[in-house]
């Protein structure tokens, strides 16, 4: 699994995914932090802030389903990241 990981880097404001985009990879983050929110009438609500240790695009590549939230960079974010193609090789 380790060799298919590869870095990532977000800075603060960053768009990371918008709503119905397809996720291609599965991320943890390492250091850093990052919202989460929805988007109604062209307005974006961040709700959630989630910090180092989580992961994000797991159930969407697992799935294979597009994000239904809108996911961004609050502040320096590295991590990790594994994409689809190599996450479907490693579990067949």
């Amino acid at each position: 699994m380790m060799r298919y990981l590869e870095p990532r880097k977000y800075y603060d404001g960053e768009l990371i995914y918008q709503e119905l985009q397809e996720v291609l990879e599965i991320t943890f983050i390492m250091t850093g932090t990052y919202q989460v929110g929805y988007e109604i009438n062209k307005i974006t609500k961040m709700k959630i802030q989630l910090p180092l240790g989580t992961s994000f695009g797991g159930f969407n590549c697992f799935f294979l389903q597009r994000t239904m939230f809108v996911y961004k960079c609050k502040m320096l974010m590295t991590g990790y990241a594994m994409r689809r193609q190599n996450w479907i090789e490693l579990n067949s």
